[in-house]
C-alpha cells in the first residue's frame, strides 16, 4: 500500500532524519538511500523495516545532520594547522599566504564528533529509534488505507456470494434444460429407437455429470468464508493468503463458465469473474 513516514531524532551534536515511502509491489523491495559513512547501518535498518513491512517497494532515506557548533573547528586547532601548512608551503616554494587560506584549512580539518560518530552506541540507538518512529507512522497510514480496502472487499465478496446463490438455484434447471435441448436436437436429426434412446440417455447422464457445478459452488462458498475469516483476523501478514484465495476463486468461476449450458448462468459467471478480478487487484495492496 502507498504510505509515508518521517521521523527526526535529536542527539548530542546533531540529529537523525529518516523518511520512508512505500508503493504497491507484490513482494518486498527495499531501497536504502544514505551517505557512504552510514553504510555500516544498512543491514540493521533493513532488518528493522522487514520486521514490520512485508510487501511493497519501500524507499528509506536516512541522513545525519550535524549541528553547526559541532561542525565548526576550534580556533586553536586552526591556528596550529595554519602554521604547519605554511611551513610545508614555504619548503615547497609556494606562496603560503595565498595557498593556506581558510577554505583550505577547513577542508582538511577533522570535524569534532565525526571521527567517533559511527562508533557511537548512542548514535546507533538513536537511529534505531528514528527508524522505529518513521515505521510506526508508515504502518499507521497503511492501516487507514487497509480499513478502506476491507470495506471494499467485503462488499465485493457479498456480491459474489449473491451471484453464487443465484447459480445454485439455476443449476438443477440447467441439467433439465440441457437434457431437453439435446433430445430435441437429436430427434430433429433422426428418430430415436428404443436401443438408440437408451444409449442416448446413458451419454446424456454422463454429459450432465460432467456439466454439474455443485463441487465448484461448494468450494466457492468455502473460499468466501475463508476470505472473511482472514479479513477479521489479527495476523500481521495476510496479503499473500488473499492473493491465493482470489486466484482459487477465479479458477472455480472459470470452471463454472466452461460448464455452463445456460445463458443466464453464463452471464452470472461473467459478473462473478469481473468482481473477482477487482478483488485480485485490490489484494495486491494488502500486506
Amino acid at each position: 500500500m502507498t504510505a509515508y513516514g518521517r521521523a527526526v531524532k535529536n542527539i548530542s551534536g546533531g540529529r537523525w532524519v529518516v523518511e520512508l515511502h512505500s508503493v504497491n509491489r507484490k513482494m518486498l523491495d527495499l531501497n536504502l538511500v544514505m551517505a557512504k559513512e552510514l553504510l555500516r547501518f544498512d543491514l540493521d535498518v533493513r532488518k528493522q523495516i522487514a520486521e514490520l513491512v512485508f510487501r511493497g517497494q519501500v524507499t528509506a532515506r536516512i541522513s545525519y545532520e550535524r549541528d553547526e557548533a559541532v561542525s565548526s573547528v576550534p580556533l586553536k586547532a586552526l591556528e596550529d594547522a595554519k602554521k604547519n601548512w605554511e611551513k610545508i608551503a614555504k619548503k615547497l616554494g609556494y606562496d603560503a599566504q595565498k595557498t593556506v587560506d581558510l577554505p583550505f584549512l577547513l577542508e582538511r580539518m577533522p570535524r569534532e564528533g565525526s571521527a567517533d560518530l559511527l562508533e557511537n552506541e548512542k548514535a546507533h540507538r538513536a537511529l534505531k529509534e528514528a527508524v522505529g518512529a518513521a515505521l510506526r507512522e508508515l504502518v499507521a497510514m497503511k492501516v487507514r488505507e487497509g480499513e478502506n480496502l476491507v470495506k471494499d472487499l467485503g462488499m465485493r465478496l457479498k456480491h459474489i456470494e449473491q451471484l453464487v446463490k443465484r447459480v445454485e438455484k439455476l443449476a438443477p434447471m440447467m441439467k433439465e434444460g440441457l437434457a431437453r435441448k439435446l433430445r430435441e436436437n437429436v430427434q430433429g436429426l433422426f428418430p430415436l429407437t428404443k436401443e438408440s434412446e437408451e444409449r442416448f440417455f446413458r451419454e446424456l447422464a454422463f454429459f450432465a455429470e460432467k456439466s454439474d457445478v455443485t463441487e465448484e459452488l461448494t468450494r466457492l462458498h468455502s473460499h468466501i468464508e475463508q476470505f472473511r475469516h482472514f479479513i477479521g483476523s489479527k495476523e500481521a501478514s495476510v496479503g499473500r493468503t488473499f492473493d491465493f484465495l482470489a486466484q482459487e476463486m477465479h479458477r472455480e468461476m472459470n470452471t463454472i463458465a466452461s460448464k455452463a449450458a445456460d445463458s443466464e448462468v453464463s452471464q452470472l459467471s461473467i459478473e462473478m469473474r469481473s468482481e473477482c478480478e477487482k478483488i485480485r487487484e485490490q489484494v495486491q495492496n494488502i500486506e
